[in-house]
């Protein structure tokens, strides 16, 4: 392939973070033929352009002095090393983006082609639909320094936990991604996004319930962060009665606290402040509710160790388990056992349940499709009050929703929550669904991680319900050049009419969600076309009436003879006509 390049390597600053070069490719000089797809980059000297994708058969065409990117087409800038700062496009008259949208970072006006920021590469993306760019000239700058990429944050910083954690992780470096793993001893690697180990972080916080170590870095543009880790220690503890923490109080010297953290369960006999100002209450707790002495809990932050702001968190006769150090306080020779340096660790605790609880929904967050006599998508519980469900090794298709409830004892009647809960990836892909449900607040929720990427997945479309006869049987929807799926139902009444699009001839995957298409037809025997778009998920229908006929004509049964437009003709007249009330042909 012949390329005539011409491009100028300026030396523009010589600093600590490197030099600044300029270059150019003018499409125009490179010698290119008309109407031929050319696959290699183009390089630019520092900087190489490469074009692919799009409506036009998968490909990229020239004019002989420009590239045409057609709708879904991309166009992808990329430094040799370090950092594109600069682009300037030219494009062939109105052939050209119209806002800045189109690129995945940095500021572009779409009036002048000028992109500025900071980016080892940039991506240009046409949109969808009729039509296509044309590129004739690039100018990029190039600052030979590199982007340093800065390594994850956690919102908890490790250590010994004595209930569930939640982490969420962060970067500071705009545009980067996370990726971690969880395993112990295992680091996350990244080559390109095809070839990586570990699981891009999605937003979602990490429910920490077992003692576990992450691992994570930042990604972007092909360079990768240092690598940081944090282990979260869940520690689980006995209960303690108040009569064994105070002989263990009694053994400590004078104004020594232990060394353990205890969690000490008693009833409460008083309550001396709540200080919703600092977070903090003191209250006594004894063994029993009669009790005039016991052991006091100084200053415990609430529940979960976050700060108390309800004034009434806990009142005399609440039973309360708290989570802290023991201390032998002694103030003017007065002994006072206390609990210390911790927090509220349950109030009342619940009464287990002896009931099943089942999750019953949409496949793959089960074996069998709403079926409450499933036994196994049985929920576990520990403790007669959280149950849990774990579904592993399952895709989800990203803007899909999937549905379910949690069920009491394998039958309908008693089901939470009151409408379905629906679970939604924003990245198709294989998946670990977590579903957990408190039996006595009946609370339900679901977290998704992201374990791996899924192949193509592929869909049978077909529409049911009134407009076409019942809700049972699919007229299967054929996809069309436009990539619409659609089907055709012919000789459609007047009347109202409701349907669906669904996936396989079953309910775990429909559209519209929630309530159905209503759909009006105003003339007996209409044609109706219902289409699906399968990335959007949008579904539409459009009613064509049966004839061009658009007066009401009188026609008497004595015979006279009307043509398709409404006009009386002769009864010689030779075609397609209406008899007393009736299409017929005239020969």
């Amino acid at each position: 392939m012949k390329q005539i390049l011409r491009y100028s390597l300026v030396a523009l600053l010589a600093m600590v973070v490197g030099q600044v070069y300029a270059g150019t490719i003018v499409f125009g000089e490179l010698g290119l033929e008309n109407a031929v797809q050319y696959a290699d980059p183009f390089d630019g000297g520092d900087f190489t352009v490469t074009f692919g994708g799009g409506g036009n058969n998968g490909k990229y065409y020239t004019t002989g002095s420009a590239i045409r990117v057609y709708g879904g087409g991309t166009m992808t800038i990329a430094a040799k090393s370090g950092t594109l700062t600069k682009l300037v496009i030219t494009y062939d008259g109105a052939n050209k983006p119209t806002d800045g949208t189109v690129v995945d970072g940095g500021t572009y006006d779409a009036e002048t082609g000028e992109w500025t920021g900071s980016a080892a590469s940039v991506v240009f993306t046409r949109p969808t639909g009729s039509g296509h760019w044309r590129v004739q000239k690039i100018e990029a700058t190039v600052d030979g320094s590199t982007i340093s990429v800065l390594p994850p944050k956690f919102s908890i910083a490790g250590g010994s936990f004595y209930e569930p954690v939640t982490v969420a992780l962060s970067c500071e470096t705009e545009g980067a991604r996370i990726l971690y793993t969880i395993p112990a001893g295992q680091d996350p690697e990244y080559t390109d996004d095809e070839n990586y180990s570990g699981v891009f972080y999605d937003g979602t916080p990490l429910t920490i319930s077992r003692t576990t170590t992450i691992k994570a870095m930042a990604v972007k543009n092909g360079q990768t962060s240092s690598i940081v880790g944090a282990t979260y220690t869940i520690v689980e503890l006995d209960e303690t009665s108040v009569a064994s923490a105070l002989e263990l109080v009694n053994g400590l010297a004078d104004g020594a606290t232990s060394a353990d953290v205890y969690k000490v369960k008693g009833f409460v006999i008083s309550v001396t402040e709540i200080n919703t100002q600092y977070g903090n209450a003191t209250f006594v707790i004894a063994d029993s509710k009669d009790a005039t002495t016991g052991l006091t809990v100084f200053r415990v932050n609430g529940p979960h160790n976050e700060s108390i702001t309800d004034g009434e968190i806990i009142k005399v006769g609440d039973q309360v388990a708290v989570l802290g150090k023991l201390k032998k306080y002694v103030k003017d020779e007065v002994v006072t056992p206390e609990v210390v340096d911790g927090y509220i660790f349950s109030i009342n605790e619940p009464t287990p349940t002896t009931d099943t609880w089942t999750v019953a929904g949409t496949l793959p967050l089960v074996n069998k499709s709403w079926d409450p006599s499933d036994e196994s998508a049985d929920m576990t519980t520990t403790d007669g009050v959280i149950f849990t469900y774990v579904k592993e090794d399952i895709t989800l298709e990203k803007d899909t929703n999937y549905e379910f409830k949690v069920v009491k004892n394998h039958a309908w009647g008693e089901e939470y929550p009151s409408s379905n809960y629906v679970v939604n990836v924003n990245e198709t892909g294989k998946y670990k669904a977590t579903i957990t449900f408190n039996a006595n607040t009946k609370e339900v929720a679901c977290v998704t991680e992201k374990t791996g990427s899924a192949g193509p997945v592929t869909h049978t479309w077909g529409v049911v319900g009134t407009l076409v006869g019942g809700w049972d049987d699919d007229v299967e929807m054929t996809k069309d050049a436009d990539g619409l799926y659609k089907a055709v139902v012919e000789n459609v009444a007047k009347g109202d009419y409701e349907f669906k699009v669904r996936a396989d001839h079953a309910w775990d995957i429909s559209y519209p969600g929630g309530d159905n298409y209503k759909l009006n037809v105003a003339q007996d025997a209409s044609t109706v076309t219902v289409t699906f778009n399968e990335e959007t998920k949008a579904v539409d229908a459009n009613v064509s009436a049966a004839t061009g006929i658009n007066t009401a004509k009188t026609i008497e049964l004595n015979g006279a003879v009307y043509n398709v437009a409404g006009q009386m003709v002769t009864s010689s007249y030779k075609g397609l006509v209406i008899k007393n009330g009736k299409k017929m042909i005239q020969k």
